[in-house]
């Protein structure tokens, strides 16, 4: 099936507004990246490009980068997220909770929502992170048992995907307010981070 084929299109202006519960104006998806990076292949990202461009095995500076996210960055957020109320889905690499189980059962212990992000963090073209799918990705998800997905960025409002197993609801998901995006690809600082 192609993406067209899974929705009907919809201008914005045409919709009836989308109302909320309780008089509420707007939805906030705070969500949370925990990877797994093996240091035996070539990072998944790059903060810091490699020396003369030419990617290095082991990649210590980028490995260590993501490190210091489980070491330091996530207790850091945990602790500024419990402060504001806010539980994040945590888009989860499975592996991280054979490696950083510490980390996975504090998630747990605040209730936030363990979302399915592959086994680990590689550039996989055919499934998994990096927003990558084939034609039949949603009918493989839907058959599994899996509600939404965050990877179509294509409406402001949630959206309801036909499949071979039901549907699949799209959650907003914009690229520009992408702290990878924002910050490691664009270049803006952090004061431009909504």
């Amino acid at each position: 099936m192609q993406p067209r084929d899974r929705l009907s299109f919809s201008a914005i202006t045409k919709r009836p507004a989308l109302r909320f519960p309780s008089g509420i104006r707007l939805v906030v998806w705070p969500v949370l990246a925990l990877e797994e990076w093996d240091i035996s292949r070539s990072m998944a990202r790059m903060v810091i490009s490699p020396p003369q461009g030419q990617p290095q095995l082991p990649d210590m500076p980028n490995w260590s980068w993501h490190e210091y996210g489980m070491r330091v960055g996530f207790w850091r957020l945990r602790k500024m997220l419990g402060q504001v109320g806010a539980k994040p889905t945590v888009t989860l690499n499975a592996r991280v909770c054979e490696t950083y189980p510490e980390v996975v059962e504090a998630c747990v212990e605040n209730g936030w929502e363990l979302n399915a992000h592959s086994y680990d963090q590689v550039p996989m073209h055919k499934f998994g992170p990096g927003l990558t799918q084939t034609y039949e990705t949603l009918d493989y998800l839907a058959e599994a048992g899996v509600e939404y997905i965050g990877d179509w960025v294509l409406d402001d409002e949630p959206v309801t995907l036909k499949t071979t197993h039901g549907s699949v609801v799209a959650l907003p998901y914009n690229f520009e307010l992408h702290d990878i995006v924002m910050m490691a690809l664009q270049h803006h600082p952090s004061e431009m981070m909504p």
